[in-house]
């Protein structure tokens, strides 16, 4: 096999390097590369291109804390993108390759044509001294001839043509009403949806901050639940019609959320990514969310943001993630999110912990506080409050319930709309030996929810995955099976039996995520494998409690000691009070 080196995804044969004398830029710290590869470009009579695509999981995955040299946010990025051509330029007009010149120069137009005019306009951060960067950008412009300008409009070449004439003034403004076309082009074309962004970002934002609003989502839009709920129900019942409360709803939730909170005062719903939605978002004082929120979201000064989030980690998160897709835009957006967060919510000292290096994430703003979706458990009316769930769903009272509550897992999606998901329960079995005593209640994740068949198993499975509450669902669960969700830290307040069905444990801890606990010695419950294991932990559940009473115990007293009942209160008594 003859000696090659790869960069960044290209073969090349050491013995070309050697021939060329080809070498990285030691003096250009961004594009190194730019002039190595045209020398070698330039000895190469023939490239061949893999049918085949294989990943290479490489180092740079943390934009933030390690980030590769395209992640770096340097204001020396386009003087030195400018060195670098003007150094392969000088190099292709020395050559004979006419045709790996025009290729060359004509990408390094478009380029300018596409990025540098904005970055110029914008006054972005990957520009230093504009007026430093014009003149390379003439010296470059001087090297190349007129084919280099035939993919451009003759706007953008009278631009180019500024500049290598030395008229730079001229050209920076032109450059600024090109990229200001571009805008309203892209505002009249585009959809509806345009035209309420800008909206928001040009108008909305500028309009005076209403004190008395607050602004609730939960699961981006999904549900009227999680911790934003009970904060909501708190602020109601004691500080009546102090404040507008406007909680945002997807499309496909939207007339569902409505309905739940039709009979509540001074309480407004709203579709995301809809006008009022904007409005409010851009005017409220108080913003509360168990997800994060938008991107191109403008934290205004004054207001308050509350990121709730939505339970105690067991799976890694963000940055003690190291396989994950898109991962440096996933960690580098996230990181920006989370400087808008005022406050966020903790429900143990675990994770406490684990938020300030998941999310870096100082300590300082953290709340602990408990979650206010976990008041319910300890509510002293919450036998009452399950009867009625019970009713409203149509189990029989008399029945026990077995919550099934499988986690999300990263391998089981195929392509939009397509999942790749089964249960791996044995339904048909489980229904022959205890449905006389038991029903069945499913929470699956809702990508998959209406990807499952159940017809077959009758009165004895309810398909609850689309019920907002889960917490309410805990209440009227005598028995609690899952595996990598972190439902079990809060059902864990009520002291009832958990197993943990982990069919794929090697697979899922050694491949997909990865855990913070030591599942084998940490869990309150057993680690079963197949589904007639779990069929025995159930028809045997006095043992399994007697045998997991003490580590149950020492789990409660480690994750679930701020969760009193009274966590709504200690989180409004910050936002409204500054306690």
């Amino acid at each position: 096999m003859k000696p090659t080196l790869m960069m960044a995804g290209k073969v090349i044969p050491a013995s070309m390097i050697k021939t060329t004398g080809a070498q990285f830029d030691p003096y250009n710290h961004l594009y190194p590369n730019v002039n190595f590869m045209i020398l070698i470009l330039l000895q190469t009579d023939r490239i061949l291109k893999l049918s085949d695509y294989h990943y290479v999981l490489v180092g740079h995955n943390d934009p933030i804390n390690d980030p590769s040299l395209c992640q770096i946010n340097s204001s020396h990025r386009w003087s030195e993108w400018l060195n670098a051509c003007l150094t392969s330029i000088q190099i292709l007009n020395h050559s004979n390759n006419y045709q790996l010149k025009r290729a060359f120069s004509q990408f390094t137009i478009i380029y300018l044509h596409r990025y540098f005019y904005k970055a110029i306009a914008m006054d972005l951060h990957s520009v230093g001294s504009i007026h430093h960067d014009f003149k390379l950008l003439q010296h470059y412009l001087t090297e190349l001839d007129d084919a280099a300008y035939e993919p451009i409009n003759p706007l953008s070449k009278h631009i180019l043509t500024n500049i290598e004439n030395g008229h730079f003034n001229l050209a920076r403004r032109k450059m600024s009403l090109l990229v200001a076309s571009r805008d309203v082009r892209s505002f009249i074309k585009d959809d509806n949806q345009t035209a309420i962004y800008e909206s928001y970002r040009l108008l909305l934002r500028h309009l005076p901050v209403n004190p008395k609003v607050i602004i609730y989502e939960s699961f981006i839009g999904r549900s009227y639940a999680d911790n934003p709920k009970y904060i909501y129900l708190y602020i109601q019942k004691h500080y009546p019609n102090q404040f507008i409360h406007v909680w945002i709803a997807d499309d496909e939730n939207y007339d569902k959320i409505k309905r739940e909170l039709k009979t509540e005062p001074n309480t407004i719903v709203v579709r995301k990514f809809g006008f009022e939605y904007m409005y409010y978002l851009a005017t409220s004082k108080y913003q509360i969310f168990n997800m994060r929120q938008p991107r191109w979201f403008i934290k205004r000064p004054g207001t308050t943001f509350i990121e709730t989030w939505h339970g105690t980690p067991l799976k890694h998160l963000v940055f003690d993630e190291d396989n994950i897709a898109n991962a440096p835009l996933y960690k580098k957006g996230f990181y920006y999110q989370t400087k808008q967060w005022d406050h966020l919510l903790t429900d143990n000292e675990f994770s406490y912990n684990v938020f300030s290096h998941a999310f870096m994430y100082p300590k300082n703003k953290m709340l602990k506080t408990g979650y206010p979706r976990n008041d319910i458990l300890s509510n002293p009316h919450r036998d009452r409050i399950a009867r009625e769930v019970k009713l409203k769903l149509g189990i029989p009272l008399d029945k026990k319930v077995i919550l099934y509550a499988p986690t999300w897992r990263d391998d089981q999606y195929l392509g939009a709309g397509k999942y790749n998901f089964q249960l791996k329960l044995n339904i048909g079995k489980m229904k022959r030996v205890l449905g006389d005593r038991y029903v069945l209640v499913l929470r699956t994740h809702y990508f998959v929810t209406n990807h499952l068949n159940l017809a077959n198993y009758g009165n004895f499975v309810f398909n609850e995955s689309g019920y907002d509450d889960i917490s309410e669902l805990y209440l009227i669960a005598d028995l609690l099976i899952t595996d990598y969700s972190s439902v079990f830290f809060d059902y864990a307040n009520l002291k009832r039996p958990i197993l943990y069905f982990a069919y794929d444990y090697d697979r899922y801890a050694g491949v997909l995520r990865g855990f913070y606990l030591n599942m084998q010695k940490d869990l309150p419950g057993p680690i079963l494998k197949t589904s007639d294991q779990v069929l025995s932990a159930i028809l045997h559940i006095g043992q399994v409690k007697a045998k997991y009473h003490d580590r149950y115990q020492k789990f409660n007293k480690r994750f679930n000691s701020w969760d009193d009942g009274h966590a709504a209160k200690r989180v409004v008594d910050v936002i409204l009070n500054h306690k």
